[in-house]
């Protein structure tokens, strides 16, 4: 299961950099092609609801075929990010879901996202989550869920 995940640091403050700095960072890695259609895609699904879920934990999701596989962006913030919470706790973490949903293996990656979803909606465990400063821990800590 590592191989769904992608870790960076942050250094944005507003969500739609943050955006762009995941993008950025796909597009180098030759994960998407076009940055600018990756940020406006993000931004339409946020304009549904935020993705905001609580304990200083956002998940926005991109849905697209313009990917090869499923994966998730592990994005560790090292400012205060001005992204609309209901709790007013500040962002520490974002997991951008990355969905293909063509393919029977992208089928069973997206099956592993939806457990760790369902396991992250404990408060407990989003709490756990965001007390970790590095992304290494961090992904130390999703790899226990249970897939």
């Amino acid at each position: 299961m590592t191989d769904m995940f992608l870790t960076m640091q942050l250094a944005a403050s507003r969500q739609k950099d943050i955006f762009y700095e995941m993008g950025n960072s796909l597009k180098k890695d030759g994960l998407i092609t076009n940055v600018e259609q990756f940020v406006a895609e993000v931004e339409q699904r946020e304009q549904y609801g935020s993705t905001y879920i609580g304990h200083g934990v956002a998940v926005p999701h991109y849905q697209t075929d313009r990917v090869a596989r499923s994966f998730i962006v592990v994005g560790v913030c090292h400012n205060v990010v001005d992204w609309p919470t209901a709790d007013h706790v500040p962002i520490q973490v974002v997991l951008l879901f990355v969905i293909n949903m063509n393919g029977h293996t992208n089928q069973i990656r997206n099956n592993k996202m939806r457990n760790l979803m369902i396991h992250l909606a404990s408060g407990q465990n989003l709490d756990d989550l965001v007390r970790l400063t590095d992304k290494q821990g961090i992904l130390n800590r999703l790899m226990e869920t249970p897939s």
